[in-house]
């Protein structure tokens, strides 16, 4: 099981590709304020993707009250990876998907292990699920994710590792 934040979502969305989520975790749960992020605001890169994952039962979507935990970490990342890993935390679940990486180092130091758009991509490479990384590192890269080309190599590197 996972909780996915937004920029994720968007970036898997914007290359088709938000189907490798069920295929790599057995749940993925989505706080209501996420998917309004990606969908609320018109037709957003990746919104409709993202809503098409939700109808067809890829992600779920969690309708997660305003806790006091979520207003601690609101003062330290954005409102959506605040209640991403509020409801980690509240769920037990230990993995969240993420690519913020204030939000990585806030998650982990609360115990969580997070994944980010790059990571689902190596590990379905590994797996298996998709045969060539490079189109793939190239369209995320197209859509806004930003990656040094050394950051770039060792991805590619770790995707070919057993």
């Amino acid at each position: 099981m996972i909780v996915a934040d937004a920029s994720p979502l968007i970036f898997l969305g914007r290359i088709e590709h938000l189907f490798l989520l069920p295929e790599l975790f057995d749940s993925v749960l989505v706080p209501g304020i996420v998917f309004h992020e990606v969908t609320g605001f018109g037709e957003r890169p990746g919104a409709l993707a993202v809503r098409a994952a939700k109808d067809q039962g890829l992600i779920k979507v969690i309708d997660f009250a305003r806790t006091e935990r979520v207003d601690r970490l609101v003062e330290l990342v954005d409102a959506g990876e605040a209640y991403a890993i509020a409801l980690a935390i509240e769920r037990g679940i230990t993995q969240i998907l993420m690519d913020d990486l204030v939000g990585r180092r806030l998650s982990q130091s609360r115990g969580l292990a997070p994944i980010g758009t790059l990571g689902v991509l190596v590990q379905a490479k590994r797996r298996g699920l998709i045969t060539d990384l490079k189109p793939l590192l190239d369209a995320v890269e197209s859509a806004g994710l930003r990656m040094t080309p050394t950051l770039r190599i060792h991805i590619e590197q770790l995707a070919e590792q057993a």
